[in-house]
């Protein structure tokens, strides 16, 4: 199973969209990378529409919602991470000292039911 990967869109912590984007890392299975075109497109769609790119979703296929090491390496402070595995998935926060790898908190994921 690959790992999926794409964009949380919104605003003041609320995400409103999902972007999924392509995972084009050289080793699927284990590691989700996004184009740099990509990712430049879907900021600029995310501004036209104004909204802001607040963080990122991936999975991890054969491991647990926990953040690893790599992941913490790609955080950028102030951004919102969800990572699914095995049918679960968990809302992180990236920041300077966070409890887990040195950078994420929890968060509370909160859903709202479309209108």
């Amino acid at each position: 199973m690959l790992e999926i990967c794409g964009l949380l869109l919104g605003s003041s912590g609320h995400v409103t969209e999902i972007m999924p984007m392509p995972n084009i890392a050289p080793n699927p299975r284990r590691f989700f990378e996004m184009e740099t075109a990509g990712l430049i497109t879907a900021h600029r769609e995310a501004r036209r529409r104004h909204l802001s790119v607040i963080g990122h979703y991936h999975s991890h296929p054969s491991g647990s919602c926990l953040p690893s090491a790599t992941d913490a390496a790609l955080a950028h402070y102030g951004q919102y991470w969800l990572i699914a595995a095995f049918n679960k998935i968990e809302g992180w926060y990236a920041c300077k000292s966070g409890r887990i790898e040195g950078v994420f908190l929890p968060c509370e994921l909160i859903l709202h039911k479309s209108v």
